[in-house]
């Protein structure tokens, strides 16, 4: 979305293609790593390790970090060092918007108009992107509708110069939408075709992410501040920190129905703007999915069947897929599609 330093840039790794994302979700660093071989995609390395220090809410570039970056790629087992990441927090702003049909060349110069309207933040301070999600029909008539995306350009360099000092080439800040989007719709074939409507929701412990696919295509995204404060122990084992979803103490109750509340709000002004396709159903996915009776609850509250289900893509890594690593996968595909 952003590229490296904002410059979209895409760079093959191998003949075969092999990235690895690297998912700055506080309180962790998830990384995945995801190998195109005779058109298969593969996961072929991920692990999951801790943040140097503490987070609240936004991710610190600083030298502990490209510490941390640099072990858990190594530790991870992932063979490149190319690698996709995505800025998490509120910095990040995205919009939808919907313009009159323009020239592709005319587009960039009506954002600029657009982003001083929509972005709360100086627009020369930012890297500005959009995507364009296709042409619609609205009371007004046809109109293009386009995905902005603004970061601070300052944070962009942080982040660069973290990755290198790390010994990593970062070849694209992307979007955690986008991401998901990627991981369940853009890298499967059977999605692209499905013509039916339904959602994303990756549940993470500070932040969350909602996506609307319908016949493939991104339709809305939102990015909900809410998270599932889950308890995190210690494993008297190792001494590694894991996700406990087992003791009905870890849950927040709090936080669980303001997320629940804010996921109907999303879900309910997308309905709105497009009755004629009701979202079928949602695919859960994130740490927080992994909380016992967490579906069950979600579709009661929501009124949408929720499932539990993986990106189309091969795990050939030790054990099951784990929902906590869509986002990693998401961004790893950035560079083998």
């Amino acid at each position: 979305m952003f590229g490296a330093l904002g410059r979209l840039r895409r760079i093959r790794a191998h003949k075969t293609g092999r990235f690895t994302g690297v998912d700055l979700s506080p309180p962790y660093i998830r990384v995945a790593e995801v190998c195109l071989t005779r058109d298969e995609l593969a996961v072929t390395a991920a692990g999951q390790f801790s943040l140097p220090f503490p987070v609240q809410d936004e991710v610190i570039f600083a030298e502990e970090m490209a510490d941390a970056l640099a072990s858990a790629v190594q530790n991870s087992g992932a063979d490149t060092r190319y690698v996709v990441t995505a800025i998490p927090g509120e910095k990040v702003v995205t919009r939808h918007i919907r313009i009159p049909p323009v020239p592709p060349k005319e587009i960039e110069r009506v954002l600029k108009w657009e982003a001083e309207r929509y972005i709360p933040l100086p627009v020369s301070d930012l890297i500005i992107r959009h995507v364009n999600l296709g042409e619609v029909n609205s009371a007004h008539g046809p109109e293009l509708h386009l995905l902005l995306a603004a970061v601070p350009e300052t944070l962009v360099r942080e982040c660069h110069r973290c990755f290198t000092e790390a010994g990593l080439r970062l070849v694209a800040v992307d979007l955690r939408s986008l991401a998901l989007w990627r991981a369940f719709a853009g890298s499967s074939g059977d999605g692209l075709q499905d013509p039916s409507t339904w959602a994303v929701l990756n549940i993470d412990v500070s932040y969350s992410q909602l996506v609307v696919v319908r016949e493939g295509r991104l339709q809305y995204t939102r990015s909900l501040p809410q998270g599932l404060q889950v308890a995190v122990e210690v494993d008297g084992k190792d001494g590694a920190r894991g996700i406990s979803d087992q003791s009905e103490g870890v849950i927040y109750r709090a936080a669980l129905e303001e997320l629940a509340r804010e996921a109907q709000r999303s879900f309910s002004w997308y309905q709105a703007q497009d009755r004629e396709h009701p979202i079928t159903k949602i695919i859960l996915n994130g740490v927080g999915s992994k909380i016992q009776n967490l579906g069950p609850y979600l579709a009661n509250r929501l009124g949408i069947p929720v499932v539990m289900d993986g990106p189309p893509v091969q795990i050939k890594t030790q054990g099951d897929y784990d929902p906590a690593f869509a986002l990693a996968i998401g961004l790893a595909l950035w560079g083998v599609q």
